[in-house]
């Protein structure tokens, strides 16, 4: 469900499981497809003998099934390496796929001005994943999604910026 580790000055966040759920589902449903026209394939081979067509086929379906494959395997990584670490006086995200990007941001707490989330339709009311946006000073806005157990990052963040606004 996506964990969430609470110390006395820092919290870590990691999406819930809702959000690699989803894109698994996706490529399992292209795998079930392009291995059923794989099989329904082999059997015009047979009947056909070898046809430069079905020889291009096999291939392009074996392609399309290592994609699919390297799809989970990078959307495994990408749900484990994407957090959202919040210390004392910054909030920091982290997002990294090992291979396509990395990148750290971090926002300092003073600089935000307002912490709303929200949950729409049934799956997030029934999984509990919410999303949870926060605006910046100069009218940035930031929308997280797939946030599981927010209660606790949004506590955090009020109660950290209460205590900004009284040391000022």
């Amino acid at each position: 469900m996506g964990y969430v580790i609470e110390k006395e000055w820092y919290i870590i966040i990691q999406r819930h499981i809702m959000f690699v759920l989803i894109k698994y589902i996706k490529d399992l449903f292209f795998i079930i497809l392009w291995l059923s026209i794989f099989y329904f394939s082999y059997l015009n081979l047979v009947s056909f003998k070898e046809s430069e067509f079905n020889i291009i086929s096999f291939v392009v379906i074996i392609l399309l099934l290592h994609y699919a494959f390297i799809k989970i395997i990078l959307y495994t990584v990408i749900y484990y390496y994407n957090l959202i670490i919040v210390f004392e006086d910054e909030f920091t995200i982290i997002k990294s796929s090992l291979i396509l990007e990395v990148d750290i941001e971090v926002i300092d707490i003073y600089k935000i001005m307002k912490i709303d989330s929200y949950i729409r339709w049934l799956f997030p009311n029934i999984f509990w994943y919410w999303s949870i946006i926060i605006e910046q000073q100069k009218n940035d806005v930031r929308e997280f999604h797939y946030i599981s157990k927010p209660y606790s990052l949004l506590k955090l963040l009020k109660k950290q910026r209460n205590e900004f606004e009284a040391k000022k």
